[in-house]
């Protein structure tokens, strides 16, 4: 079993900053306008709103892939938090071809149904295509769209190689 981990850490500090200065100026608003009855329940709102916002701002901004390879199969994990979802799993004799081109274009070319965009806020240029055969159904193409680095994928050609010639 190979394991790669892929971290993306978005650059959120200056919207955090921006959702708290927007929710600070949003509770000066009953003093300004010299509103006395029920600025209360205006201001847990406000509060809870602003929390609400800079919750979600650091939960979608870092991700954390996980890329295995285990026995024949390429497994994809995305970790948030202490939530951990399997993203897409397929066995390596189903992969069609691995590129490094526009996601758009082989989508097209391929006619994929299904495309995994498992590398985050990372730059789509940089990323590694796998086209594959889906499981449920062995007539859909699927595309998973990932980060891995150079060694996942001389064991992932390497165990294609090693697939095809027992074939």
């Amino acid at each position: 079993m190979y394991k790669q981990t892929y971290t993306t850490k978005a650059k959120s500090l200056p919207m955090i900053l921006l959702t708290v200065v927007i929710g600070l100026i949003l509770l000066c608003i009953p003093s300004i306008l010299k509103i006395t009855s029920f600025v209360w329940i205006y201001e847990l709102a406000v509060i809870a709103f602003t929390a609400y916002g800079v919750y979600t701002i650091i939960k979608k901004s870092s991700y954390v892939y996980t890329y295995m390879i285990i026995d024949d199969e390429v497994v994809v994990k995305l970790n948030i938090g202490q939530f951990e979802n399997i993203l897409c799993a397929f066995e390596i004799r189903d992969i069609i071809s691995i590129n490094n081109g526009k996601i758009n274009e082989l989508k097209e070319s391929n006619g994929c149904k299904l495309v995994y965009r498992c590398f985050g806020g990372g730059d789509a240029a940089k990323s590694t295509q796998i086209i594959f055969r889906e499981e449920a159904n062995r007539e859909n193409i699927g595309m998973l769209v990932f980060m891995p680095d150079t060694e996942f994928l001389n064991i992932l050609n390497k165990k294609r190689l090693d697939i095809q010639a027992k074939v």
